[in-house]
């Protein structure tokens, strides 16, 4: 593993797996996973293995607070941890009271580095902060930017909108707060994955028809955007 990035375990075992010959993989993983006329690549096919494997060994069944932990579990296991990325736990104005966030900045950043705000993925019910803490590391680390990483409101304590109030309300709140954070005035991106990148595109969509402040780029990672879930890919 680089010198840039923490060791881990199950980083590592998934690492080596994934240097596996190809045929030698495809004996692993089995008969090849088809879906709209399209092959699954074999590496692909084995991560997935892979994660399964993570998600039964940590107990992923089970209630919301159980697949909380276990999911905690897993990315503690899986997820590498990027050197040289200081991260602060502090708290901003929400519309229900504090929102926790986590700020990450790289030693290596500028003097005034754009800001980039991360909405956690994991169904709108079991993301948090931890789960996605080597991420955002990695994130900081290799855009430069000091990225702020929001723990909005999940179900199903709290339901729809109380996420995307959350999500909208933080993005607010970095935009118009450039010098508590030490980062360049106006210049703050949004990001997220699967239902992280759903509210980011959310917030988006709100913030165009109410004329509010809009990201200078946006990015989707495997973003749930088509609540009908007729693809194959999802069922």
């Amino acid at each position: 593993m680089s010198r840039d990035f923490h060791p881990n375990p199950g980083f590592s075992v998934a690492r080596a797996a994934l240097s596996l010959p190809q045929p030698l993989i495809r004996r692993v993983v089995g008969p090849p996973v088809v879906r709209d006329d399209r092959t699954l690549d074999p590496a692909v096919q084995l991560m997935l293995r892979f994660e399964q494997k993570l998600d039964s060994l940590s107990g992923g069944d089970g209630d919301a607070a159980s697949r909380r932990a276990a999911i905690r579990r897993s990315s503690a296991l899986a997820m590498p941890r990027a050197r040289g990325v200081h991260s602060v736990d502090r708290t901003i104005p929400g519309p229900a009271g504090p929102i926790p966030v986590r700020v990450y900045r790289s030693t290596l950043a500028g003097a005034q580095p754009p800001a980039l705000v991360y909405l956690h993925g994991g169904g709108w019910v079991v993301g948090d902060l931890d789960t996605h803490d080597g991420s955002c590391r990695i994130l900081a680390r290799e855009t430069g930017a000091v990225v702020v990483a929001v723990h909005y409101r999940r179900a199903p304590e709290d339901v729809h909108p109380a996420a995307l109030e959350d999500a909208q309300a933080a993005f607010g709140w970095v935009h118009d707060n450039p010098l508590d954070l030490g980062v360049r005035p106006g210049e703050v991106a949004v990001m997220g994955d699967s239902a992280g990148a759903n509210l980011a595109a959310a917030l988006c969509l709100l913030n165009r028809d109410s004329g509010g402040p809009l990201p200078i780029a946006q990015g989707l990672v495997y973003p749930a955007t088509d609540r009908r879930m007729l693809t194959q890919s999802i069922v």
